[in-house]
């Protein structure tokens, strides 16, 4: 079972994640967060292998793996996207990493 948390950056997606595992931690009484991962470290095989353990397992992506979207009905995946008001991400970028208008819009 493959939970899998997105969400774009500055969206609350990490909030997301530590929720979501500590409700499943709590539920099952077992560890099943494995952290951040960027789209292009995971390969199919990976994929596959999670997605069929029998074992849960919570990861959070920034980016759609592309994969995802073929197996949305599949029983073993379950997809979280959180979305941000981008008011509300811009704001959270500009404090993060002190940019200025312009640097934000590029």
């Amino acid at each position: 079972m493959l939970t899998i948390c997105n969400g774009m950056g500055r969206s609350g997606s990490t909030w997301q994640y530590n929720v979501t595992r500590r409700i499943l931690e709590t539920v099952h009484g077992i560890d099943v967060g494995r952290g951040s991962y960027e789209v292009e470290v995971i390969t199919e095989e990976q994929f596959t292998n999670t997605l069929n353990n029998p074992y849960h397992h919570v990861i959070k992506m920034h980016d759609v793996y592309p994969r995802t979207l073929l197996e949305l009905d599949s029983p073993n995946l379950r997809l979280l996207y959180i979305y941000r008001d981008l008011r509300d991400v811009a704001a959270s970028v500009v404090t993060k990493w002190q940019l200025r208008d312009e640097e934000l819009m590029e």
